[in-house]
């Protein structure tokens, strides 16, 4: 039955039910100013974006000082990200089961048979037809003209046949980014890209979202009359009336004023295009066409500039007949390739991922509406373009979704070693004898992949992610929140693309325009000139870095093996009474040596001698079409080489001149070290003992006459001196002199068996023996042997109590020293590795053998 109100009209009228919401919003005013509005910016967001109010985070409603609510959002999202990426890789083995299931219409894409239509006009039947035999993924990635860079392996589309049908025959003029690239990994490909910093407010970011997703359909609103919050509201308590009419102000207190704001991870773009360009038009040149695209776009689009500076421009377009907005950044590069090739780089992002081009273009609405009428004059594009425009835009889908398939056989190591029948099968082909020719097949692949593909999320939601490190690439194509977007910047793309022909500045019209011809420069422009210049920088900066850094590593060799020494004969200095010795001398800070080098810049600006002279060849010969733009490119970037070689070997000099004064106090330290401990027995009555015990056992050595025997047998200071093992029945001990290593051991059983065998360092090497394992049988394994430097033989096989890599680190040292008869400045061997000094340039080199010297 129904309530009582609503039979008898009497006891509640639509009077009284309007009268009590109205004191209902009153009081909800009066105790929180702030939640009419968030209620109409939650409102909007979820017309806007298709989300259920209801299911919308709560912090919007929080004060500000709860800093709960961010760390709870960030663990949710992380949480979040991670099941995201479970669930993706689960559905992914899913959407590769073939499947005869048509297109279900999610998406707002032409019909089938309209798009074989249109695509029997733009792809001509090749002239071998024939229905192969077998069809892989690889072989359906060419037909649809995907490729990938050499570096980072990023998959493109050549579109030019949709964008330029004229220029079909030069190939890769617009290419087509499948993927998001970030900023961080564009950069790798081109060079010149300046970075868009976007600060957003971390309370804002984390708390209240739907203030920075505004889209301006609701400016758009506000300027046609409806109420929308402004800044005031959401910030500024309103004041109310009590009964007695007297105005009162809500003891509500002002909020805190919000953070700095803090830098992020510029977004992910919805699409990335590249065009290339001549090397012969100045830079104003193309901007002045790009900036004009956005004054000749439909009429019911408002498009505003928000930077103009050089080769960068940043604007906004606002379509009032889609209600979208998107953002446009296009700056002019030079691509890090083999070809040098100039392009322009747009990149379209979402509106609410940049708050401040959202405000600017509110303003620019808020103009036009001032100026003209609220009736939109809308301006189609025709029929054909925009026909071409959807089919490019299916292509691209047709192809995200061949990229799904193609980084799922990543996984498994690639489509080559995949079986042609799953492959096909993953194409939706099952029996190829249903098809009358290729043609056929292909277009049926077609439909297939616009079938059947694993829906990816919108990079708005990556972008939101807690910290840029989890965000996952995705395809826009196969985003149902990102293909609106993507549909629309084909106007922009294609409008820009015809500016930049009927202009004379995309690569193909070099064909009917050669090189330095009017109206072009006669030679390189100069913002290109200035690219090309960091380019070589780039790669002169990368050698530099990597020769200091083989001498660098030289050198701290150098400086472990000095602190294994000083490790190693401590004992020994306090044994014969020598007094500590401090610490080598640190040499000079890299600053304080001087750099012998005059920029070529500033003896012939503004480019250099050779570059200057190089501009001038080039623009001699331009008029006779003696020189085409590679050569020209390429004469111009070898004398920026060049240039630059001057610099990195000076450069390299002064870090050479480094390197050679920590070596020489290095090796003078360690010189000292041995000519102390050698010259010890003079004032310590325990050395000169030593030293006669050392003659004694090497005079009873019973090696004496073989290959690696000391020519001559001498009183010697021991330096060093060890326990060693001969396996499990012989033991003894090592000394080690400047010039000479003696081994005296005695077997255990055998009552006074004891064996001495001495080697001149000069004419033996150390081997450690990796990976000795004791047995049984063997339980003290060996794990350094004594060979000869002529012929490699073992001499000698043994197992020290000091580690085995310190202990040959130690003497390599001591056996630099071995063979000097006069004090050298320092001694250029290092391990297994010799400075060589070539042109005042320090090279390493593996040193000669002493087959090669004798």
């Amino acid at each position: 039955s129904s309530p009582a109100w609503t039979m008898n009209p009497e006891v509640y009228n639509e009077e009284d039910e309007a009268a009590a919401c109205e004191d209902v919003r009153r009081m909800a005013e009066a105790l929180s100013p702030q939640m009419s509005a968030l209620e109409d910016i939650l409102k909007d967001y979820s017309a806007e974006t298709d989300v259920d109010i209801d299911h919308q985070p709560e912090s919007g409603f929080i004060d500000d000082d709860d800093s709960m609510d961010g760390e709870l959002e960030r663990l949710l999202t992380s949480e979040q990200s991670l099941r995201d990426e479970l669930q993706f890789a689960e559905d992914l083995n899913i959407m590769m089961t073939p499947t005869r299931t048509e297109d279900n219409g999610t998406t707002n894409q032409m019909p089938l048979n309209t798009l074989d239509s249109v695509q029997k006009k733009l792809y001509e039947d090749p002239p071998d037809n024939k229905v192969p035999s077998s069809y892989t993924l690889e072989n359906h990635a060419d037909y649809l003209k995907i490729r990938t860079e050499k570096v980072g392996g990023w998959y493109f589309c050549d579109m030019t046949e949709f964008l330029a049908p004229a220029a079909a025959d030069c190939k890769e003029l617009v290419k087509d980014y499948c993927l998001p690239v970030p900023f961080r990994k564009l950069k790798r490909l081109y060079s010149g890209l300046s970075y868009q910093e976007i600060a957003h407010s971390k309370r804002s970011t984390l708390s209240t979202p739907a203030k920075l997703l505004q889209t301006p359909t609701k400016v758009y609103q506000a300027v046609a009359g409806i109420r929308t919050p402004t800044r005031a509201s959401l910030t500024t308590p309103s004041r109310t009336r009590t009964p007695g009419n007297a105005p009162t102000t809500p003891s509500t207190p002002m909020p805190p004023p919000p953070p700095p704001p803090m830098p992020q991870e510029e977004p992910l773009p919805v699409r990335t295009v590249a065009i290339r360009l001549r090397c012969d038009v100045l830079c104003g040149a193309v901007m002045d066409a790009v900036h004009h695209a956005f004054d000749v776009l439909p009429k019911d689009a408002t498009s505003h500039i928000i930077k103009r500076q050089g080769g960068h421009l940043r604007g906004a377009v606002y379509h009032a007949s889609k209600s979208l907005a998107y953002v446009a950044d296009i700056q002019l590069c030079t691509q890090k390739s083999d070809a040098l090739e100039r392009r322009v780089i747009i990149r379209f992002y979402h509106v609410q991922d940049d708050p401040e081009a959202m405000n600017e273009l509110g303003q620019a609405l808020q103009q036009r509406k001032n100026k003209e009428s609220e009736e939109a004059v809308l301006e189609t594009i025709g029929d054909e373009g925009a026909e071409k425009d959807s089919v490019g835009n299916q292509h691209m889908k047709q192809s995200c979704s061949l990229i799904q398939r193609l980084m799922a056989a990543q996984q498994g190591g690639g489509a080559s070693k995949m079986d042609q029948k799953q492959q096909s099968s993953w194409l939706g082909l099952q029996n190829f004898s249903s098809y009358e020719n290729k043609s056929e097949m292909q277009r049926s692949i077609g439909r297939h992949l616009l079938s059947n593909f694993k829906a990816c999320p919108s990079v708005r939601e990556e972008n939101k992610k807690a910290t840029p490190t989890i965000r996952r690439l995705t395809l826009p194509s196969l985003s149902h929140r990102d293909w609106p977007l993507l549909e629309l910047s084909w106007d922009l793309t294609r409008i820009i693309l015809d500016e930049l022909d009927n202009r004379d500045c995309t690569f193909n019209t070099l064909s009917t325009l050669p090189f330095g011809q009017f109206p072009c420069l006669p030679t390189l422009d100069v913002h290109y000139c200035s690219q090309l210049r960091r380019l070589s920088r780039e790669a002169m900066i990368t050698q530099l870095l990597k020769s200091a850094k083989e001498l660098e590593d030289y050198a701290k060799t150098a400086e472990y093996n000095c602190a294994v020494c000083i490790t190693l004969l401590a004992p020994m200095l306090d044994l014969y009474g020598i007094p500590p010795m401090g610490l080598p001398q640190a040499s000079k800070p890299l600053d304080q040596y001087p750099l012998e080098f005059t920029p070529p810049q500033v003896s012939c600006p503004p480019w250099g001698s050779l570059v200057m002279e190089a501009l001038n060849k080039v623009a001699a010969r331009t008029p006779t079409g003696e020189i085409a733009e590679e050569e020209s490119v390429k004469m111009v970037y070898q004398a920026l080489v060049k240039q630059d070689d001057e610099e990195q070997a000076a450069r390299l000099g002064r870090k050479n001149a480094q390197i050679m004064d920590r070596l020489a106090n290095l090796q003078s330290y360690q010189r000292l070290l041995v000519t102390k401990i050698r010259d010890s027995h003079v004032f310590s009555e325990k050395a000169k003992v030593e030293a006669d015990n050392y003659l004694k056992r090497a005079q009873a050595a019973s090696n004496e006459g073989t290959q690696a025997f000391p020519l001559q047998l001498e009183s010697s200071v021991p330096l060093l001196n060890f326990r060693i093992s001969l396996g499990a029945s012989s033991s003894g001990y090592c000394y080690v002199t400047p010039r000479q290593i003696l081994f005296a051991t005695k077997s255990i059983p055998i009552v006074g068996g004891r064996t001495t065998t001495v080697f001149d360092l000069e004419k033996v090497d150390f081997q450690v023996i990796e990976g000795a394992t004791s047995t049984l049988l063997n339980p003290f394994p060996y794990t350094m042997n004594v060979v000869s430097k002529r012929s490699g033989q073992i001499f000698y096989g043994f197992r020290p109590a000091v580690g085995p890599a310190r202990l040959q680190k130690f003497l390599s040292v001591i056996q630099s020293f071995a063979g000097e008869e006069t004090p050298n400045e320092f001694s250029p061997v290092v391990g297994n590795m010799q400075a060589v000094e070539e042109d005042g340039v320090v090279k390493l080199s593996k040193p000669q053998s002493d087959e090669l010297s004798i």
